[in-house]
């Protein structure tokens, strides 16, 4: 148990050939590491020094299946990701993104919302032909 437990549950290798939709799942599975009861199952407890190694984890784009898809961590452009197509005025680097919100606070609910919304909307898009998963 610890950290070694809870990042191989939540932070999972990333396969290089993953679909749009898989990458959407294995973001949403990273942000929902935090949940109180993802670190108590991993006996993480509150403001000790794995639970803020997870947090700083968390946070960091080498992490994100989204944006390892998009451009394979060159940041410099997210046009591809699935929460600028969905979202445009939430891309992660923006003030006041969700992202941007989990940086300089550490609240990782916004974060959760979004992705959910943007699986929904993908789903929706990739159903209807719009978008190519």
């Amino acid at each position: 148990m610890g950290f070694k437990t809870w990042s191989e549950e939540f932070i999972p290798l990333m396969p290089v050939d993953m679909l749009w939709s898989q990458a959407i799942a294995h973001s949403r599975k990273k942000w929902d590491g935090l949940l109180p009861a993802s670190l108590k199952r991993h006996g993480i407890r509150p403001k000790s020094r794995a639970h803020i190694k997870a947090k700083g984890v968390i946070g960091d784009g080498d992490t994100c299946a989204l944006c390892y898809k998009a451009y394979g961590f060159d940041y410099d452009d997210c046009d591809m990701c699935p929460i600028v197509k969905c979202f445009a005025a939430k891309q992660c680097d923006r003030e006041g993104s969700p992202w941007d919100i989990y940086v300089h606070t550490r609240n990782y609910r916004p974060m959760r919302k979004l992705l959910a919304e943007v699986a929904i909307l993908w789903s929706k898009w990739i159903k209807a032909g719009l978008e190519a998963d």
